[in-house]
């Protein structure tokens, strides 16, 4: 076997050994084996090849925060680990609150807490008002 066959096949069973463990350590050193995998076999100099290696290794690291771990999530929250119950602001997603006016800032109020929010609906919101929670972005509720 050459280096470039050991290093995608330890790669390949890094990214297997992920599916379940649901870590990013196994997935980024198979990247870094690929990566090398790749440059071992290009006849440049070696500062090109230091420069086309972390282009690629740039290339799979945003591949992997893009696509690659939302597709593992999915993965495991449907075949491995379900989930079965959401916690915190997730489990608010699909409920009806009511828009609460405090020391003039709108807030939304569901279960007597007031939480942040975002409105991607172009009509004007006052104070009880009924709105749906649609989404969630960092700390803010998305509604509509």
């Amino acid at each position: 076997m050459s280096i470039t066959e050991i290093c995608v096949l330890t790669g390949v069973i890094l990214i297997i050994i992920d599916l379940f463990f649901s870590s990013d350590y196994p997935t980024h050193i198979a990247y870094i084996l690929f990566t090398v995998g790749i440059v071992i076999n290009l006849n440049f100099h070696i500062l090109y090849l230091i420069i086309i290696g972390l282009l690629i290794w740039f290339g799979l690291i945003i591949f992997h925060f893009k696509i690659w771990a939302a597709f593992i999530q999915q993965i495991n929250d449907k075949y491995i680990a379900p989930r079965h119950h959401l916690g915190g602001n997730h489990a608010l997603i699909g409920a009806e609150a009511s828009i609460k006016k405090v020391e003039g800032k709108l807030f939304v109020k569901i279960n007597e807490e007031l939480h942040n929010f975002e409105n991607i609906s172009s009509r004007t919101l006052e104070d009880g008002d009924t709105v749906q929670i649609i989404n969630l972005n960092s700390n803010k509720l998305i509604i509509k």
